[in-house]
């Protein structure tokens, strides 16, 4: 049996898993509709938050490891509570997880329409481009005009 304490710290850890798997999704969320919006400047910027969230969830994950193998009944709980508490947090964490993952599926999938939208913008824009400058390379040069004086 576990001590007391190591199933408080358990306690602990599946609290703050579960609360920055929240954060993550949030940032999911919000990475979604930044593609969706188009507005990649803030895209990146939310990038680099939900990065430094993934990061404190592998520390979190890292604290957690000596907890996997064994099952909550083998600890020393101080009440039974807190037991059901811990393996609701650990179900709501694994249902996080998966919504996670779902929502970067989806991010990756939006942000791949969304570069094909571009491209095929710039595609447009080259196109025209080519247009104009053939047609000014093809153009009349200044000395070339039509004389309609009469020449009495």
């Amino acid at each position: 049996m576990t001590s007391a304490t190591t199933s408080e710290r358990l306690l602990q850890l599946a609290q703050t898993r579960r609360d920055c798997l929240l954060r993550v999704s949030r940032y999911g969320a919000g990475q979604i509709a930044l593609i969706e919006q188009g507005d990649m400047g803030r895209l990146l910027t939310l990038l680099a938050e939900k990065s430094r969230e993934l990061e404190t969830l592998t520390q979190v994950d890292e604290q957690l490891k000596p907890f996997r193998d064994l099952p909550l009944k083998s600890h020393d709980w101080s009440s039974e509570q807190d037991r059901a508490d811990c393996r609701k947090l650990l179900d709501e964490s694994e249902a996080i997880m998966k919504e996670i993952l779902a929502q970067e599926k989806e991010s990756e999938t939006k942000l791949a329409a969304r570069r094909t939208d571009v491209s095929q913008q710039l595609q447009t824009l080259q196109g025209a481009n080519q247009a104009s400058t053939a047609y000014a390379n093809n153009a009349p040069v200044g000395g070339h005009r039509l004389d309609l004086s009469t020449g009495s």
